[in-house]
C-alpha cells in the first residue's frame, strides 16, 4: 500500500463505515476476528521474557486475515505510525484507533474505550469515520517492528481523552503516542464471543487456559426499560419532595411557636 493514505477496496462486499453517529446507549463488544487464535495474552511473562518489556494488549491471528470493528465506534486516527512500514523506523506499523462509547464490560461496568490496533498490511477506513460490528476496518500484516509473522495487536484503554497515548511506548510516532500512565484493560475481561465466532489459543501461543475463558454473547441481551426507569425516579422525586414539604411545614408551625411565645413574654 502507499504509505499514508488509506487503502479501500471496492471489489468486495462488506459493510463500509458510517458518516452518521451510532445512537449512544450501553453496548458488548465482540471479538474483531471471526475465528481468532491467540497468540500473546494481556501482560504475559513469557511475551515480557522474550522482547524484554510487558504486552499491554493481546496479539491474535485467524482463518482469514479481515479485522472487523468490535462494535459502534468512531475511528479517532490510521495510518502508519512510522516513516516506512518495515524496519528500523516503521515503529509499529499500520495502525488504527477507535474510540467505543458506554461498553459494557464482563463485571456489569460500564465505560468509555480507545481500541488501539497494530501491524495492518491494509486499513480501509479514515479518521471520522463511525464503525459498526459488521465494518471491516483492514487486514492485519506484518507490517511494524516488533513482530514476527502477521498478526494483530489489540488494546484497550479506559482513557478515551487521549485516545492515541500508549503506555509502554517509550517514544511517540505518527499516530500512537508515549503514554505516562497505565490505564489499559485486559480484552479479554471485556468482549465476548460473537455470533459465528471461535476463540482459542494458537499453537505455541503464549497464554493460559484462563485467558481465553471468554463469554459468548448473549443471544437476547436486556433491553433497558427506559419507562420503567423513569417511574422509578419520578416516584423517588415525589418522595423527597413531599419529605420536604413535611420538614417546611414543621419548620412554619415551630417558627409560628416561636413567635407566640416571644408576644407572650415581651
Amino acid at each position: 500500500m502507499q504509505i499514508g493514505k488509506a487503502v479501500f477496496i471496492t471489489t468486495r462486499c462488506f459493510t463500509t463505515a458510517k458518516k452518521e453517529k451510532v445512537t449512544k446507549m450501553s453496548q458488548r463488544l465482540i471479538l474483531p476476528i471471526t475465528d481468532m487464535r491467540i497468540t500473546a495474552t494481556y501482560k504475559n511473562a513469557q511475551y515480557k521474557a522474550y522482547w524484554g518489556f510487558h504486552h499491554y494488549g493481546l496479539d491474535a491471528i485467524g482463518s482469514n486475515t479481515d479485522v472487523y470493528a468490535c462494535g459502534n465506534g468512531k475511528v479517532i486516527a490510521c495510518g502508519p505510525d512510522g516513516t516506512t512500514l518495515y524496519g528500523d523506523q516503521s515503529r509499529l506499523g499500520n495502525v488504527i484507533v477507535i474510540v467505543y462509547e458506554d461498553v459494557l464490560f464482563q463485571d456489569e461496568t460500564v465505560s468509555g474505550l480507545a481500541c488501539r490496533m497494530f501491524h495492518f498490511d491494509q486499513i480501509y477506513v479514515q479518521a471520522g469515520e463511525y464503525v459498526t460490528q459488521s465494518t471491516v476496518i483492514g487486514q492485519y500484516g506484518n507490517t511494524g517492528r516488533y513482530t514476527t509473522g502477521p498478526h494483530l495487536h489489540i488494546e484497550f484503554d479506559t482513557d478515551t481523552r487521549w485516545p492515541c497515548y500508549a503506555y509502554g511506548v517509550a517514544s511517540s510516532g505518527n499516530i500512537i503516542k508515549a503514554g505516562t500512565i497505565d490505564s489499559t484493560k485486559n480484552a479479554n475481561k471485556i468482549w465476548y464471543i460473537g455470533t459465528d465466532q471461535q476463540l482459542r489459543g494458537a499453537v505455541n501461543g503464549w497464554y493460559k487456559p484462563e485467558d481465553i475463558n471468554v463469554p459468548n454473547l448473549p443471544e437476547n441481551p436486556p433491553q433497558t426499560d427506559y419507562q420503567a426507569l423513569y417511574e422509578k425516579e419520578k416516584n423517588r422525586a415525589e418522595q423527597i419532595q413531599a419529605q420536604a414539604d413535611a420538614c417546611l411545614s414543621k419548620k412554619q408551625a415551630l417558627l409560628a411557636e416561636l413567635k407566640s411565645l416571644y408576644q407572650k413574654y415581651e
